[in-house]
């Protein structure tokens, strides 16, 4: 994986960067600031700690950025010890130990702001999927545009429940509750409203070619494209 891409999978060297920010927010914007000097007032133990932590992240993000292939799940270990200084410096900040200063709130709002921006145009996109089709060359994508996928005005529900999360965050900053749960509800809003849609785009015809087949005494292999549905 090093020397080529794994299954088509190739990506740019701060891929996993993006998805660690993006897909871990919001323990995202206040892990950053566990990178820098904390207050001296914590014991040896969870200074040690923390330095394991910060270890464990950038051995995981550096690896999987030399790394040819970037898939999702790869820098998924990182996780653990981001979640960790995240919740250490929340902990400081409703304390007041550390000052909820400018950078926090606007790296907030910076990236509730494109999954803001993210989840009104899933279904603005799948309402128009001809828009996407005329920016697609490859054939093969283009098709999977025609499936059969009926979007409707409730579709902009996930996206709607966040920006009234990030309109109460931003009335009670010091109510960090509001942006976790709230962002929490939105994950799943965005699983119930728009995995199902996505998946009948990407490869619901060819499971039901699979599940046709399933009795018959026969191999199944893809063409032209990586799954491992079959």
């Amino acid at each position: 994986m090093f020397s080529t891409p794994d299954a088509g999978h190739k990506g740019f060297p701060g891929y996993h960067v993006v998805v660690l920010l993006i897909g871990c927010f919001p323990a995202s914007i206040f892990a950053v600031r566990a990178f820098f000097r904390l207050p001296e007032e914590e014991s040896r133990a969870l200074a040690d700690v923390r330095r394991w932590m910060k270890i464990l992240f950038w051995v995981v993000v550096i690896l999987f950025s030399l790394v040819e292939s970037k898939i999702v799940h790869y820098s998924s270990m990182a996780y653990f010890p981001l979640s960790f200084l995240s919740a250490l410096v929340m902990e400081q900040v409703l304390n007041g130990r550390i000052p909820f200063h400018r950078g926090m709130k606007a790296g907030i709002l910076l990236i509730g702001g494109i999954s803001l921006a993210g989840s009104l145009l899933v279904p603005i996109l799948g309402m128009h999927t001809a828009w996407l089709q005329a920016l697609i060359k490859d054939p093969f994508g283009k098709a999977n545009l025609d499936a059969a996928v009926s979007w409707t005005m409730w579709d902009f529900l996930p996206g709607i429940f966040l920006f009234l999360v990030l309109l109460m965050y931003w009335l009670h900053q010091r109510k960090l509750a509001i942006l976790f749960v709230g962002n929490a509800i939105f994950v799943f809003l965005g699983l119930v409203f728009f995995v199902g849609k996505i998946e009948a785009y990407s490869q619901r015809a060819a499971l039901d070619f699979f599940k046709e087949k399933a009795e018959e005494d026969c191999y199944i292999i893809t063409h032209g494209y990586k799954s491992y549905a079959h």
